[in-house]
């Protein structure tokens, strides 16, 4: 399928344009509202793992010790530190 719009874009570069560019206006006129409701639901999802019991499950061995720290450096440095 995806050798079929790639062939079509190419040998026929103006015809798919107008029929791809209909198809991106079609979706965001009848679709937005659904791609901004999944969006919120996401972040709502998200927030309610942080703050619910789930939050505090502890990812990695049973006695494992992370291996980054939250903060690094100076306490009284602004921003976080990259190391590579």
């Amino acid at each position: 399928m995806s050798l079929f719009f790639i062939l079509y874009a190419v040998f026929v570069p103006d015809h798919a344009a107008a029929t791809f560019g209909r198809m991106q206006l079609s979706a965001t006129e009848n679709a937005g509202w659904f791609y901004v409701m999944a969006v919120a639901g996401f972040l709502v999802f998200i927030v309610f793992l942080g703050v619910s019991r789930f939050g505090r499950i502890k990812l990695g061995t049973i006695f494992g010790v992370g291996s980054v720290s939250r903060f690094r450096g100076d306490p009284g440095e602004c921003g976080p530190q990259l190391s590579f």
